[in-house]
């Protein structure tokens, strides 16, 4: 179905499943019954393997691609996991199909305009946290990285078997 790029199973195992599940590090402190929304969903990394590795999560898949998101619809299904799985466009406005109120939103290669991230993250919960795989963040350009508009940078994992990608936590910013 062409829903990943090529590569060797190997490659899948490791690149794909792997860094989805690096991830479960920094979800180590969300608590049962926490919504999780994966934006960008694709082939369900992180999303689903976040749903199967903690089945105690709400996780809702996003995609706008038909055809992934029927896949992800199909998998959830068979997988037998409680997955809600959203056929949206993330933009502004935000659709009314996705969760008010979130606990976790995931990205992984995906980015969303300035605008786009505020509105989501004014459904964070105030203790809610945006993970977001990234490349390249040893690169000196990428020094300033600077957490997006109402966040605070969280921690930083290095994913296994790379030399340049991670994922990042960005807490939601506290006011004042």
């Amino acid at each position: 179905m062409a829903l990943i790029g090529p590569g060797t199973a190997t490659e899948t195992c490791s690149r794909h499943y792997g860094e989805a599940l690096a991830g479960l590090e920094l979800l180590e402190d969300t608590p049962a019954g926490s919504s999780v929304v994966d934006v960008g969903s694709g082939a369900g990394f992180p999303g689903f393997v976040i749903a199967a590795a903690r089945p105690d999560l709400k996780v809702a898949l996003v995609e706008t691609r038909e055809r992934k998101w029927a896949f992800l619809r199909q998998a959830s299904r068979k997988a037998a996991l409680p997955c809600l799985c959203l056929n949206v466009r993330v933009a502004e406005p935000l659709s009314a199909e996705l969760p008010e109120k979130i606990h976790v939103l995931t990205m992984r290669a995906i980015r969303l305009p300035g605008p786009v991230l505020a509105a989501l993250g004014k459904r964070l919960e105030p203790a809610g946290k945006l993970l977001a795989w990234q490349s390249d963040l040893d690169q000196p350009e990428a020094a300033a990285l600077e957490p997006p508009s109402g966040f605070e940078l969280g921690r930083k994992l290095r994913l296994p078997e790379s030399q340049h990608r991670y994922v990042v936590e960005y807490l939601v910013q506290a006011p004042g």
